[in-house]
């Protein structure tokens, strides 16, 4: 707690952008390959991250890893929740051709009639259809809905995301 205060501090005095996004991207490589244990959305990492966010172990934790890099990185997310969907709000649309990292996504999940996952573009390459993400709750498929999912970078190409949203500036 004492260091996230101290991380909150110097982000305050250093200014939005380059400081925000260098914390971004730190605080999500910090929790590449935490992984689920026996239980769906469970395990002793994921119900740190989830209970950090402010959720109830035991709940889909994608929204709650993003939760919990915001939160450590000292930037507002006032009216976001674990749902994955609570992110993709409309006056923080980013279109297509001026997303960069560390904006993030969202996907539309059919079987839930709803948006069902978020996560972080972590490095875009605006000449190719694929950006590389980081996202929580996910297999190497890029499927949500699986045991022992984890945290960590995916090749996503950019028509499998119905939204990109910017909550760092």
């Amino acid at each position: 707690m004492a260091r996230t205060l101290l991380l909150c501090l110097a982000l305050a005095y250093s200014g939005l952008g380059v400081a925000q996004v260098d914390c971004i991207k730190q605080q999500a490589k910090l929790l590449v390959g935490t992984r689920e244990g026996p239980v769906n959305n469970r395990g002793p990492k994921v119900d740190s991250i989830i209970r950090f966010a402010g959720g109830t172990p035991g709940q889909a934790w994608c929204s709650y890893c993003l939760i919990s890099v915001w939160k450590k990185c000292c930037i507002p997310y006032k009216g976001v929740n674990g749902m994955a969907m609570s992110w993709a709000k409309k006056e923080r649309l980013v279109r297509r051709d001026l997303i960069m990292a560390p904006d993030h996504f969202t996907i539309y999940n059919k079987a839930l009639g709803r948006i069902g996952h978020v996560g972080i573009v972590f490095r875009t390459y605006p000449e190719e259809s694929f950006f590389l993400s980081f996202e929580g709750n996910i297999n190497s498929r890029g499927d949500r809905e699986s045991h022992r999912s984890k945290a960590g970078h995916l090749t996503r190409e950019y028509n499998s995301c119905n939204g990109y949203y910017r909550w760092w500036r």
